[in-house]
This record gives structure tokens, C-alpha cells and sequence, in this order.
């Protein structure tokens, strides 16, 4: 017992927790293939880029732990997050926050594209001034938060030399979009006593439980069409077109399969978005050679 008293409070598994670099690796990831997809390699604008989208993700997270101290402390999978549990105060929380999005400003100014400034104001302003305190009134406050799961790809990109507005771009975005949500939705499914106890709404307590699986299968329906874009809009080796337009119907397959155990179904959808971006890279990188 007085191991895991020590473990809970260790200063650099606090920090892990008040910024959940556990699920930070996606970000990166995301970051260095939107840069890639645009410029064909990596530079120091690369790395820079990446760090200043996790810094910014980390303040994010921190600003949220703040804002949501009271309701985490009634759930089991956040109770340990540091200021619910008590480690930091909410002021502490918030300087850091503070403290991370400066760092963010730092390492976005390096690419030298004034945009990635206002992505970061949006980011902000969509995470923690909208979706934050939407959720607690809606279950669909949902989908606002989903589109944070598009901004990582745009900061690549841009930091690239791209628009926001490109076609290839956009196209990604709304896969990431669509993937996003039955993501989130997924999550929930399996920590539904804790999302009661904090009194968040969600869409199962609305809906009867078919319906709700019905809902969730719809969304990732439409996620596997939204793949099937890629190759219509993106310019693609034979090869990965043809990959591309059998993916979703192996994931569907998948899915089906394993469409009553959410344990499986969650790291599946992860594990299919992670396999677009890996084959998206690997096509722009066979492209150059």
C-alpha cells in the first residue's frame, strides 16, 4: 500500500497525468504526418512543430483538470488526476496550463506561419472555452470536441507550407473527424458508472441500448466511407489506392465481429486511423523516391 502512495504521488507521474502524454503519442504522430504529407521530409520545423502541438495538448489537459476538478474527484479514472486528487491546487493547475501554452507559442513560432497562432487560439477556445462546459449540459457537446481531433494533422500541414483550406487536407480532416467521435463514444460505453456518478449527460442515457449501438455503428459507417475518399481525392500510388478501397470492408468485417465487446472495438478503431496515416506516409515517401 505505501508503494502505490508513493506512486500517485510522484512528481513525474503527476505531471504524465496533468497533461496525459499517455495518449499524447497519437498527437505527435498525427503532427509529423501532416508535415510530411505536405513537404515530403522532415525538418527542424518538424520537430518543433510537434513539440509545440504537445505542449499545447498538455495545457489543454491541465486547463481541463482545473476546470473539472470537482467532477473528476467522483470518478474513478480521474480521481488520481493531481488537482482532483489534491496534489495541486487549481491555481498550480492553472499556471502550468499558463506555462504550457506559452512553451506552445514558443515552438509554433519556429515554422514561421502566423496561422499556427490562430490554430492555437482555436484549439483553446474550442477545448476548454466551448467543449468543456458544453459537456455538462449536453451529450452532443461531442461533437465540437471531436474536431480537436482534426487539429493535429492541420498543424503538420500548415507548419508545412500548407492551407487549411487544401483539398488533400480537409479530406483527412473529416476522417479524423468521423473517427473521433465513435472513438470517444467507445470510451464511454466502457466507463459508464463513472460518467453517471459526475452527472455528465450522455447520449446512453437518452437513447435505449439498441439504438445507442445503432448510433455508434452508424458513425463508424460512415468513418469507413469517409476512407474510401482518400483514394478519390489524394494522389496515390496504384498500389495504396487499392488498400485503401479494401480497408474499410476488413474493418467492417472486424467490426461485426467483435461488434458486442467494446474492449476490442476500441482499440481496433485506433489501431485502423493509425494504419491510414502509416499508409499515407509510406505512399508520399514512395512517391519521392
Amino acid at each position: 500500500m505505501g508503494t502505490m502512495a508513493v506512486e500517485q504521488t510522484h512528481p513525474v507521474q503527476s505531471l504524465l497525468r496533468l497533461t496525459r502524454m499517455g495518449i499524447n503519442g497519437l498527437v505527435a504522430a498525427a503532427v509529423l504526418a501532416g508535415y510530411f504529407l505536405k513537404a515530403g521530409h522532415w525538418t527542424m520545423a518538424a520537430v518543433a512543430v510537434t513539440i509545440g502541438c504537445l505542449l499545447l495538448a498538455s495545457g489543454c489537459s491541465a486547463l481541463n483538470q482545473v476546470q473539472e476538478a470537482d467532477r473528476d474527484k467522483l470518478m474513478s479514472r480521474t480521481q488520481n488526476r493531481p488537482v482532483a486528487a489534491g496534489i495541486l491546487s487549481r491555481r498550480a493547475g492553472a499556471f502550468l496550463a499558463f506555462a504550457f501554452f506559452i512553451g506552445a507559442a514558443l515552438f509554433l513560432s519556429i515554422p514561421s506561419q502566423p496561422i499556427l497562432y490562430l490554430l492555437m487560439a482555436a484549439a483553446i477556445l474550442l477545448y476548454n472555452g466551448i467543449y468543456t462546459p458544453m459537456k455538462r449540459a449536453t451529450p452532443f457537446a461531442l461533437l465540437i470536441g471531436a474536431v480537436m481531433g482534426t487539429f493535429p494533422l492541420l498543424f503538420g500541414w500548415v507548419a508545412a507550407g500548407g492551407s487549411v483550406w487544401d483539398r488533400e487536407i480537409l479530406i483527412l480532416a473529416v476522417v479524423f473527424y468521423l473517427w473521433q467521435t465513435p472513438h470517444f463514444w467507445l470510451l464511454v460505453n466502457r466507463y459508464r458508472g463513472d460518467y453517471r456518478k459526475a452527472g455528465f449527460p450522455q447520449v446512453f442515457q437518452t437513447l435505449p441500448e439498441t439504438r445507442y449501438r445503432f448510433l455508434i455503428f452508424l458513425w463508424i459507417a460512415a468513418y469507413l466511407v469517409s476512407i474510401l475518399l482518400i483514394p478519390l481525392f489524394l494522389p496515390l500510388q496504384a498500389i495504396t489506392r487499392h488498400i485503401f478501397s479494401g480497408l474499410p470492408a476488413a474493418v467492417l468485417v472486424l467490426i461485426v465481429l467483435w461488434r458486442h465487446n467494446t474492449r476490442i472495438l476500441f482499440p481496433l478503431l485506433n489501431a485502423s486511423i493509425v494504419l491510414v496515416m502509416i499508409l499515407l506516409v509510406v505512399d508520399k515517401a514512395m512517391r519521392i523516391l
